[in-house]
């Protein structure tokens, strides 16, 4: 007769059917049995999950209190590399990520080590005492030496930046200047080599804190000037008083001024370069902010070089070409030229809202149209004494020339041209000789051909001089003519005197 079994693994029972039986077979219930176990347990053991075979899964009722104790747990090893990802995992992988997270919030190297202070210490609220002084983390507050960083494309933003070599270079010049304190008493110097730096570099809050030359400045030099050798997608010094020198880089960016100052002072840009077509962006932008440009190009932008909001910029042999302006000075900027080269566009300069562009040989005048002797002007004389009928308007012959900066008057006829458009102040002296008693004098220009009196007079005494002067404003346009007039009512002809300080005419371009 067979084997009664057990219900779930079916293990071999004795018969018990028949209450007299006193003898069994051994083989099924040990030895079979024992295999039945194995089977169950041997390779992958009993895991309780509910499934056929492994039996029904443990719940909370299943388990005596505090069942679950340490040592039954065992020892478990936390690695607090394992950084945060997800809100649920296993007790070990979670154990791992809450080690990460303080291991970053203490700043040690690894989660156990004890904090340097507390969180309730390191953060005051309003109403706390703060007592000692703040230093940042490995940051001095002031440079205490010059300083030397090295940057080159196969470095590292791990390495001290001390040394020239892969191994001692930084990566990026962006840590070099993340890595310098914000008070500098003495120069600093960052070595870059050539190469392409993909990073907007901004340098922010250094202020000059030395008394003795060449002290509190930073100078960013790249190994080779030439454009497009060394390359950044940017620069920018904002809120930053002091020297700050960057020299020999292309700027690639098209989305913002390539090379940017604002609110800083004594930013100096030596052979730099930016030519990557962006007609809304500017190549330099100075912003409340003094300094100079030497060199390099700025093309392809909105403006070469824009000037605003009171900066003060010197240009020293800076071109490029097709900006929509070359030149931009606005809201009471200033900019002045050491030569005539100068980035070109559309429209060369632009001036406005108190804006001045200063050409290279300076401004002697409230006009702004720089010496005098670039200033429209012309001072004539006469010959000699010249007769003039009664009654009859006779042109007046100015031949000697005393100053005609422009050539604008021609001798030959006695006329002035206008080489530009502007307001010109023309004043003249015409002085007749031994005139009858009781009898009048006009003077009169002739604006293109057109006659317009300007200046009278009336004698009282016979063999007297007469003296006829005016002094008129005249809007004119470029290519505008004047011609000079005169009459009297005298019975017979009288003269013009040819003294030079009696008869004379003088024009003077004043807006």
């Amino acid at each position: 007769m067979a084997n009664p079994k057990t219900t779930n693994l079916g293990l071999n029972k004795v018969d018990r059917s028949n209450p007299t039986t006193t003898t069994f077979n051994t083989k099924p219930i040990i030895d079979d049995n024992a295999d039945i176990l194995d089977a169950a347990f041997g390779a992958a053991g009993h895991t309780h999950d509910g499934t056929a075979g492994n039996g029904p899964k443990i719940t909370s009722a299943g388990l005596a209190a505090d069942a679950a104790t340490d040592t039954i747990i065992g020892n478990r090893t936390i690695n607090d590399a394992n950084v945060p990802a997800a809100a649920s995992a296993r007790i070990t992988s979670l154990l791992g990520q809450i080690g990460n997270m303080i291991k970053q919030i203490t700043g040690k190297a690894n989660w156990y080590t004890s904090p340097r202070t507390t969180l309730e210490n390191a953060v005051k609220r309003d109403g706390d005492t703060m007592t000692g002084n703040f230093i940042a983390p490995n940051v001095p507050n002031s440079t205490t030496a010059a300083v030397t960083y090295y940057v080159r494309t196969d470095g590292n933003d791990s390495n001290n930046g001390l040394s020239n070599t892969a191994g001692g270079a930084f990566r990026t010049i962006q840590k070099a200047l993340d890595s310098l304190p914000k008070i500098l008493y003495h120069p600093v110097t960052i070595n870059v080599a050539a190469g392409t730096y993909p990073e907007d570099v901004v340098a922010y809050g250094f202020v000059y804190g030395g008394t003795t030359a060449g002290a509190g400045g930073i100078v960013i030099q790249s190994a080779n000037t030439a454009q497009g050798a060394t390359n950044v997608n940017s620069f920018s010094f904002q809120h930053s008083k002091g020297r700050f020198e960057i020299i020999g880089f292309t700027a690639t960016t098209t989305t913002k001024s390539a090379f940017f100052s604002v609110y800083s002072s004594h930013v100096l840009f030596d052979s730099c370069w930016v030519s990557a077509v962006a007609s809304g962006q500017h190549g330099y932008e100075f912003t409340s902010s003094q300094g100079r440009i030497t060199g390099g190009a700025a093309s392809n932008r909105n403006s070469g070089i824009m000037v605003n909001y009171y900066s003060q910029v010197f240009i020293n042999g800076t071109g490029g070409t097709g900006n929509v302006i070359g030149v931009s000075s606005i809201i009471s900027s200033h900019v002045g030229f050491n030569t005539t080269t100068a980035p070109t566009g559309a429209a060369a300069q632009v001036a406005s809202q108190g804006g001045i562009i200063v050409s290279a040989v300076g401004t002697l005048n409230p006009w702004g149209d720089n010496t005098t002797s670039l200033r429209s002007h012309v001072r004539v004389l006469p010959a000699a004494a010249q007769p003039v009928n009664p009654n009859i308007y006779t042109k007046l012959q100015f031949i000697n020339e005393a100053a005609d900066h422009l050539s604008e008057w021609d001798t030959s006829n006695s006329k002035f041209t206008a080489k530009s458009a502007g307001v010109y102040l023309v004043t003249y002296s015409v002085t007749f000789t031994n005139t009858e008693a009781q009898k009048q004098y006009w003077c009169s220009i002739n604006l293109n051909g057109q006659q317009n009196l300007s200046g009278t007079a009336h004698s009282s005494l016979t063999g007297a001089d007469v003296q006829v002067t005016a002094s008129k404003l005249l809007a004119l346009n470029a290519g505008d003519t004047m011609e000079f007039y005169c009459q009297h009512n005298n019975s017979v002809a009288r003269n013009v005197s040819g003294d030079g300080l009696y008869t004379h005419l003088q024009i003077l371009k004043v807006g």
